[in-house]
């Protein structure tokens, strides 16, 4: 995370100095980035919901803090646009993806984190005691983040190997990779997304290639079940054996606590991230007979935006989205004027689809690294919008 944090600071110095250097841009050149209507619309419901909500004038100015991802965006489609007349970042994204991929691969079977020698036992389940898997699923953070942010790179070069470098079949085998990975992060939300991406990716080619390729991750999704332990007890957990500490019973219970919020604050919610505040307070109340008890975040996308920013802010995210998925649309019907890589637009229909997914039961939106690569792709589109001069 402090490298994000790192990378943005300098990338919004060094843009600012780049403009400085041109003295200015042109007015015939001046434009703001694409969906910023509803992105603006949606930030200032959030700032009121903070402003009027119930927390401390400390956690008000970290809220408030936290919404300097909308500002990457815009630093990000501004250097895409003036700056970068090419490709020349996938191959960074290439080789740092299958640097975290490989090392990915080793912390999966190798209970050791060499940045944290001690190990980090990063998941309930994931105990000494009761051998449920290894000790580290995932890479670097958590499991959950690990799988937001691979799947939407998976995607990306699952479509750059079909389409974009036909005959550079490693770009294929490293989307392959990548979703194999995010299988591994044992995510039960990514075992059901990494099939749709796969599968909407791969129906570029035509509606027989995609479902063979859904058929292919079913397939390894159930090789992985057979051969992993700690897979089948995630997954028996979870839908078999009746254990209301480690299936969906504690998110269920948050989910209802959101909607509960909702319901006395419809109109701008409780205020961003005051839910995770008084998720005690309303769990406590609404299941007194529950022993062991779990609080936090929404642990659901839609719910959290719904019970942090209510009817308003719910209806800005939809629009955000809907613009974004209608800009995609139409460059894959080919009926936009704006010259959107075919095989890009693809590539993000099913990386947000996987998001949209994985955001169904998590807080991905507010997840700090996954909004940081959420917020690229979103620039990579919004640049293609608004394409200049760009070499094929």
């Amino acid at each position: 995370m402090s490298g994000m944090e790192l990378f943005s600071t300098l990338l919004a110095f060094s843009v600012l100095c780049l403009l400085i250097a041109r003295k200015g841009i042109r007015s015939t050149e001046k434009l703001l980035p694409p969906f910023w209507k509803p992105m603006l619309a949606f930030l200032l419901v959030v700032l009121a919901g903070i402003i009027l909500g119930e927390a401390t004038v400390r956690e008000k100015l970290y809220d408030i803090g936290r919404m300097r991802f909308f500002l990457l965006y815009a630093v990000l489609f501004y250097y895409f646009h003036y700056f970068s007349d090419n490709y020349g970042w996938l191959k960074v994204l290439f080789v740092t993806t299958l640097f975290v991929a490989v090392y990915g691969i080793c912390q999966h079977f190798i209970p050791l984190d060499i940045f944290r020698p001690a190990g980090k036992k990063i998941v309930l389940y994931a105990i000494d005691d009761q051998k449920l898997g290894s000790l580290v699923l995932g890479t670097f953070n958590h499991h959950l983040t690990f799988a937001n942010i691979y799947l939407l790179y998976a995607g990306l070069f699952l479509a750059l190997g079909l389409f974009y470098f036909p005959a550079k079949k490693w770009l294929l085998l490293h989307g392959a990779l990548l979703c194999l990975l995010c299988i591994w992060t044992e995510s039960r939300a990514a075992w059901i997304a990494t099939p749709v991406v796969v599968a909407i990716v791969a129906s570029g080619k035509s509606k027989k290639v995609g479902l063979i390729a859904l058929a292919s991750v079913i397939g390894v999704l159930l090789v992985v079940y057979a051969t992993d332990k700690g897979f089948q007890q995630r997954f028996q957990r979870t839908f078999i054996q009746q254990d209301d500490f480690y299936n969906l019973g504690p998110r269920t219970r948050l989910w209802i606590a959101q909607w509960h919020m909702f319901k006395q604050h419809p109109i701008l919610g409780v205020g961003w991230n005051n839910n995770e505040r008084q998720a005690k307070q309303y769990v406590d109340k609404l299941f007194p007979e529950i022993r062991e008890r779990f609080y936090g975040h929404a642990h659901s996308t839609p719910l959290q935006i719904l019970s942090t920013t209510g009817l308003l802010g719910f209806g800005c995210y939809l629009w955000l989205w809907v613009e974004i998925f209608s800009t995609l649309s139409q460059a894959l019907r080919k009926i936009t004027k704006r010259k959107i890589e075919w095989w890009l637009a693809l590539a993000l229909l099913g990386g947000f689809f996987g998001f949209h997914i994985q955001g169904l039961t998590q807080w991905n939106f507010g997840d700090a690294e996954v909004t940081h690569n959420l917020v690229f792709f979103w620039a990579v589109l919004a640049a293609q919008v608004h394409v200049r001069n760009r070499t094929p």
